[in-house]
């Protein structure tokens, strides 16, 4: 946060900037439903109701669809196609606020079809939502990630890096992964140790005069493609952009 008084006189310019950034390979991709789709939303803790409105309302149309409500006020018809941002779900009838703010919390539409789950950064409810095992999520990697410190220390917190396979690292902490379901996962794709794509939030409020301003930009990592940005030397290419 960045406060700015311009000056100490009573007609001077005041306020701050706030900059946020979010790793969003973190969270569970809501665009890539997976053969049990309503599995890893229930297991964040939205009921099976709007989790399935919610796969109804990504998924291609069955063949005789249930999932449109035209007698509702308004009308409601299911998307059938990727969700671009979030506060589209906001529309599915049965939608709650209890759980937008779970599917908020733990979910994103950010990433790229295909990228992996990033073990360094990614809670225990979206590890346990993707299918891995409490024991192995809060015994293994958690503890893994915080160190013998603790979660509210830093200093001996543990690092999954490319250099090494993630059930290699484990075994060498001591921490070996004994679930044949969890070592296929843990050895998969789907399952990495570092991020590409971020979501930067910049937000402005003067307070003389009273003015707010929010600048929302999903970015990746890398890419030639305009438009790109350089932050200190680093190049990443500007998804989406969103201002109000």
């Amino acid at each position: 946060v960045i406060r700015f008084p311009t000056g100490s006189s009573e007609t001077a310019t005041s306020g701050q900037v706030e900059i946020t950034m979010t790793d969003e390979e973190r969270y569970f991709n809501l665009n890539e439903l997976a053969a049990d789709p309503t599995g890893p939303l229930v297991l964040l803790g939205v009921p099976l109701e709007i989790a399935q409105a919610v796969v109804d309302y990504v998924d291609d149309p069955p063949e005789e669809p249930a999932e449109d409500w035209p007698e509702a006020q308004p009308p409601y018809y299911a998307k059938d196609a990727p969700i671009v941002a979030l506060e589209e779900l906001r529309q599915i009838p049965v939608m709650t606020e209890e759980a937008f703010a779970r599917l908020e919390a733990s979910t994103t539409v950010a990433r790229e079809p295909g990228t992996a789950l990033n073990l360094n950064t990614a809670t225990s409810e979206v590890l346990t939502a993707m299918g891995l095992t409490p024991s192995t999520v809060e015994d293994r990697i958690m503890r893994f990630r915080e160190g013998s410190d603790g979660p509210e220390a830093h200093e001996q917190d543990g690092i999954f890096t490319p250099a090494k396979t993630i059930l290699q690292t484990l075994q060498d902490a001591g921490m070996e992964v004994t679930d044949p379901n969890d070592k296929t996962l843990l050895g998969s794709p789907a399952v990495g140790v570092t991020s590409q794509t971020f979501t930067i939030i910049a937000e402005g409020i003067m307070e003389r005069p009273p003015v707010r301003y929010r600048v929302e930009a999903v970015v990746q990592r890398g890419g030639t493609e305009p438009p790109l940005l350089d932050v200190n030397g680093q190049v990443f290419r500007l998804v989406s952009w969103r201002e109000g």
